[in-house]
């Protein structure tokens, strides 16, 4: 979590969450378990460049709060399921909107 110590802060929820969901989820799989390793090699160093970086830093910071909140889900123990609805839910609301207004345009 060099990234989100960089952008936040050793104590921060989002260090704490990501943690979690490195140990819960990645680590428990080849595929996490590759991604945690590239992580720890490359990260490093763009997280020693982002503190130097405050606007960065606050930029960053803000990616990371979705990206916290999804890792948060994910690491409950139905957490891929809660995502896997949501993620239904929100394409049927994103295409009964999109049907909506090309139904308008041709209306109107």
């Amino acid at each position: 979590c060099f990234i989100a110590t960089a952008a936040s802060g050793r104590d921060s929820w989002m260090v704490e969450a990501l943690s979690e969901f490195r140990d819960r989820r990645l680590k428990t799989n080849s595929v996490g378990l590759a991604f945690v390793k590239w992580y720890y090699t490359n990260s490093p160093a763009y997280a020693a460049k982002l503190a130097q970086r405050p606007v960065l830093r606050m930029v960053v910071w803000g990616a990371l709060i979705p990206v916290t909140i999804l890792a948060s889900v994910a690491s409950l123990p139905y957490g891929a399921a809660v995502l896997l609805f949501l993620s239904v839910i929100a394409v049927i609301i994103v295409r009964r909107r999109g049907l909506a207004r090309s139904t308008a345009s041709v209306v109107g």
